[in-house]
């Protein structure tokens, strides 16, 4: 990094750090303790990275002290083998040192890599937990890779379901790229990316970006978290089945990000709500005047659309 910031060719305040198992390891460390670095990726990090380590399931201190790997870790690390319960600090506050840039924890699967050990952060009366989603303790767990903010929070994912975690996850996905102001080089480099595992490379003006996800990701975030509060509160929610289920998948998240999102994409998020309402008031007062023309139209026109976007994606 020293070089980095010699070099004109390079936009050091740009620059991240990458690193796998022992190297996943070190840069988390190297997050922490040199904030010259813009972002990191930790891969499959494991015991001493960014698992909790006050925690007995998988790769523990006791395997870090073996021969073979002894010398990664300090010895004032390595006293508390058999003991990890008594380490005065934790893998949490690791990460939180990064704060507040972005890390991005990569885990794989299995006891070694231990993802739930990385994401099991809720207990059962964490007042984030939505029990439409299962046990608290198994929410995050689910999620092989996620961006997490410094304190650790679960920011996204890229799902909750493991079985859609496979090599096709961004098959025939759209990845937008704004390229106002981006360096022709670097934009043509994140497009061979993005084409190397299989997503279609969209460039979108930054507004029409705004409004697209205000529409498509941002309000039915709020959509589906008013249903379900709504279901709840009318004590509906004992009939719900799949299709509610379905609906609501996207409830909820963290407060700490969704205001941020809220607050800096206000504009287009209240406009696709207004829209939305609007839409929905006409087909409530057709109903309340004993008609229902214009809800089979929605329904029929919501099903054209879906099979278009549906051969889309395939």
């Amino acid at each position: 990094m020293d070089y980095f910031e010699t070099d004109k060719a390079v936009d050091a305040k740009r620059v991240g750090v990458e690193g796998h198992s022992r190297w996943g390891k070190a840069t988390l460390v190297t997050m922490a303790y040199d904030d010259r670095f813009a972002i990191g990726y930790v891969s499959s990090s494991g015991q001493g990275g960014a698992k909790l380590h006050r925690r007995k399931y998988g790769e523990l201190i006791e395997n870090v002290n073996g021969v073979t790997e002894y010398h990664w870790m300090a010895g004032n690390y390595m006293k508390y083998g058999g003991r990890w319960d008594q380490l005065p600090v934790d893998a949490h506050m690791l990460i939180a040192m990064v704060a507040p840039r972005p890390l991005f924890l990569s885990t794989g699967s299995g006891p070694l890599t231990n993802p739930d050990g990385t994401y099991q952060l809720m207990t059962a009366d964490d007042s984030r937990c939505q029990t439409n989603r299962g046990p608290c303790a198994t929410q995050p767990v689910n999620i092989m890779d996620a961006w997490v903010d410094a304190k650790g929070t679960f920011m996204a994912g890229a799902g909750a379901d493991r079985s859609a975690l496979t090599a096709q996850l961004f098959e025939g996905r759209t990845w937008l790229l704004c390229p106002e102001h981006a360096d022709p080089v670097a934009l043509g480099a994140v497009e061979r990316l993005v084409a190397l595992v299989g997503a279609k490379p969209l460039r979108i003006a930054a507004a029409a970006h705004d409004r697209a996800v205000a529409l498509t990701s941002h309000a039915p975030r709020l959509v589906a978290s008013t249903l379900i509060a709504l279901a709840e509160n009318e004590g509906a929610l004992d009939a719900a089945g799949p299709a509610f289920e379905r609906i609501t998948r996207g409830a909820g998240g963290s407060p700490e990000m969704w205001r941020d999102i809220l607050g800096s994409n206000a504009d287009e998020i209240a406009r696709a709500l207004r829209l939305l309402v609007r839409e929905l008031s006409g087909c409530a007062e057709e109903l309340e005047g004993n008609r229902t023309e214009r809800n089979l139209s929605t329904l029929a026109a919501a099903e054209r659309a879906r099979e278009a976007f549906d051969a889309r994606r395939r």
